[in-house]
């Protein structure tokens, strides 16, 4: 049987901001320092360097001291200046930064400084089971779904009394066909695979745009388990719990096994287990002298 692979979840959408607000830090400069030395940041934080006098500047692309690059993640060197400000920066990519003041000596002197700027979370599904696995994500977000896929035997009922079968729940509304289900190969077990939230789920089989649906009130009121959620009045639903790599068979319409057979007892091949007649009981035969498989076929 062909899978029909749909997706259904109401999957949580996070920003950066729920895991980290952007945060402006400040560095002190002067005569021959930054204060502190070395930061650490996140992703998208503001680094604003003070100047407590002096003319200096901030210098993350060529090493004064040594005249090779620095090797930042990003290269940036702002003008020297007296104001009050050096500098302003928005780090975007995460990495490692080195720089020191250009100006003079004052590298030579002891003007360095280094950065780390952290990697901000990314919110996604972590589960390598999961359909919609993120291998970039480094936080779980709950959106997490998985492959779960349902099978129903229509075996036992009346042939012709329908067109199509379809997969209901609340979840999707008991939107009357828009899961359908498929039987490609005709043994009469239809399928359909969907993607659904781990924890239960409720649902139960139904056909031709719910001109019928299955009735599981009798067999709840029997002691069947099948279909708990229910009032034992007016509706009983199926319930299952949904886990990586899902899968079940259910019979339409009941919670036992369609079993096909020779229901009648008088039949010579009557099938004690058979739970739905499939036309196939003979019976013996007796001829005209009361014969049981005689082959008289005139009183004697």
């Amino acid at each position: 049987m062909n899978k029909l692979l749909l997706t259904f979840a109401i999957l949580c959408s996070f920003s950066f901001n729920n895991f980290a607000q952007s945060i402006t830090h400040y560095i002190n400069s002067g005569n021959f320092y930054y204060t502190p030395s070395s930061l650490a940041i996140n992703e998208g934080d503001t680094v604003v360097w003070l100047n407590d006098g002096g003319f200096h500047n901030v210098n993350a692309d060529i090493n004064t001291i040594t005249g090779s690059s620095f090797n930042n993640p990003v290269s940036f060197i702002s003008s020297p200046t007296s104001n009050s400000i050096l500098y302003t920066y928005v780090f975007t990519v995460p990495g490692t930064y080195d720089y020191d003041c250009s100006v003079g000596s004052h590298a030579a002197n002891g003007m360095i400084g280094s950065l780390t700027v952290n990697s901000l979370p990314i919110a996604g599904c972590t589960d390598i089971l999961a359909s919609n696995y993120d291998s970039l994500a480094t936080i779980d977000d709950g959106s997490c779904v998985y492959a779960a896929t349902f099978n129903v035997d229509m075996n036992c009922e009346p042939v012709g009394s329908f067109g199509y079968v379809h997969l209901e729940s609340p979840l999707f509304g008991w939107c009357g066909g828009c899961v359908p289900m498929t039987d490609t190969d005709g043994d009469g077990v239809w399928t359909v695979t969907v993607d659904l939230a781990a924890g239960n789920f409720e649902y139960k089989y139904a056909v031709d745009g719910f001109a019928g649906q299955e009735d599981l009130l009798d067999d709840m009121l029997a002691g069947e388990i099948c279909a708990p959620v229910t009032d034992y009045f007016s509706y009983a639903n199926r319930l299952d719990s949904i886990f990586p790599g899902f899968t079940i068979t259910d019979t339409y319409g009941s919670c036992s096994a369609c079993l096909l057979g020779c229901t009648d007892s008088l039949a010579l091949n009557y099938d004690i287990n058979a739970t739905t007649d499939d036309g196939s009981c003979t019976f013996p035969i007796i001829d005209c002298n009361g014969i049981v498989n005689g082959t008289s076929i005139t009183d004697s």
